[in-house]
């Protein structure tokens, strides 16, 4: 705002009064050092942001921080003079950094600030002023841009808040779908198993057919014996009785025929209890084969129940996920 100079001290007035700072007329006709150093202190504040207490750190505490661990750390009143001089040094060191640096006074020099004149006092106000302004119109235009700036870190805090809770999730798919292939191949190691059990039972089955197939041939076989045994028994006994009804006029041979017949009826009777044992150890097969069965039947039918129940569940678990691989 080169119009601010041009326009005198009323309009830099009204512009520092718009601002907050109100300063006295003798700034524009005869400045006095105090008046400028308050100026400068307060264009110390609106630029930097610093306040007297934060430049004069030093004679604000009363203290000053040495290098030496064993120094004491608090002066004495007489110090306080040193102090000042600290805190001033640093003040005019900030003076010629806003002036110079920031205001674009290149000819600013301790005659600004110790022996002001109505003119650097004047331009030393203008261009507070102007840089102010073009601060002011720079945060303006610059607020879209921020608040632009603002959605598109919101936005990306969303994206990245969405895209943590995809990462999560398909962490949890990931976990999800190892657990499901374990159990498939858990329940794939039980199908075979029994399976396995099937397949010795079956065997099992069919070695106890046989067994069974043989058993009742044999016990076929000791039938009939034992029918021809019995039929052969009444026939002795019937010719037993047919020779008690003869009449033997020598007993010589009559007891020769008697030990004859004796010693066929042990034969007979001897017979007869081998068929009976071996009739007991055929019944007693056919229990064993029928205890069998009835294990076979039961093993297939919880062998069927299995199969019915966990079949589709093994099927699906060792199919891919519908989400494809990872």
């Amino acid at each position: 705002m080169p119009s601010l100079a041009a326009a005198g001290g009323p309009e830099v007035k009204r512009e520092l009064l718009r601002r907050g700072l109100e300063c006295p007329e003798s700034l524009w006709k005869s400045p006095q050092a105090e008046e400028v150093q308050g100026l400068l202190s307060a264009a110390i504040k609106f630029v930097f942001g610093l306040s007297m207490t934060q430049i004069r750190v030093e004679e604000a505490a009363g203290e000053a921080k040495a290098a030496a661990p064993d120094s004491r750390p608090f002066l004495t009143l007489e110090g306080r003079t040193h102090l000042k001089g600290i805190g001033n040094l640093r003040w005019f060191r900030y003076c010629q950094k806003l002036a110079k640096g920031v205001l674009g006074l290149a000819d600013f020099s301790r005659a600004f600030v110790f022996s002001p004149t109505p003119q650097t006092a004047l331009r030393l106000s203008a261009a507070l002023c102007c840089f102010l302004a073009a601060r002011d119109a720079v945060a303006a235009a610059a607020l879209p841009l921020a608040e632009a700036l603002q959605q598109h870190q919101l936005a990306a805090a969303r994206a990245e808040d969405e895209l943590r809770q995809t990462e999560q999730q398909l962490q949890q798919l990931k976990a999800d779908r190892d657990a499901q292939q374990q159990h498939a191949a858990l329940l794939h190691k039980e199908l075979q198993a029994l399976r396995n059990t099937v397949s010795s039972l079956e065997v099992e089955l069919r070695s106890t057919e046989d067994k069974r197939s043989l058993q009742q041939k044999q016990q076929q076989r000791l039938r009939q014996e034992l029918q021809e045994a019995a039929q052969e028994l009444l026939r002795l006994q019937q010719q037993r009785e047919d020779y008690m009804d003869q009449i033997v006029h020598s007993p010589n041979k009559l007891r020769q025929k008697r030990l004859e017949l004796q010693e066929e009826q042990r034969r007979q009777d001897t017979r007869l209890s081998s068929l009976s044992k071996q009739r007991q150890q055929q019944q007693l097969l056919q229990q064993q084969v029928a205890r069998a069965l009835k294990k076979a039947l039961k093993a297939e039918r919880i062998l069927t129940e299995h199969q019915h129940n966990h079949l589709e569940v093994i099927l699906i678990s060792l199919q891919e996920p519908p989400w494809g691989p990872l």
